[in-house]
């Protein structure tokens, strides 16, 4: 809803509350997302959510950011990773080929 400070605002509220919690990277990266910060930025927070609990969903964003800005090799290395952790039934990357 374009309301950028206040979620800004209780961003940090949830960190401070919660400064363990994983969700915080994700909900960073949504900011990230809203605000168009740059995909290296945004990369920087999935990677970090990768090393605090690694999840479907994000390691496939962080594999097709990967993508975006031409780390190919990084890419198939994530979604190598993803179909180790997950399988080869993996539907999200199902849907991207």
């Amino acid at each position: 809803m374009e309301e950028y400070v206040q979620a800004i605002e209780y961003y940090k509220e949830f960190v401070q509350v919660a400064p363990k919690d994983p969700g915080r990277y994700i909900l960073q990266y949504k900011l990230y997302e809203a605000q168009d910060v740059s995909l290296e930025e945004r990369i920087a927070v999935l990677e970090e959510l990768k090393k605090r609990d690694y999840r479907e969903k994000w390691a496939y964003e962080l594999a097709y950011l990967y993508h975006r800005v031409g780390l190919a090799t990084r890419c198939v290395e994530e979604c190598d990773e993803l179909i180790l952790w997950f399988g080869e039934e993996n539907t999200l990357l199902r849907q991207w080929n």
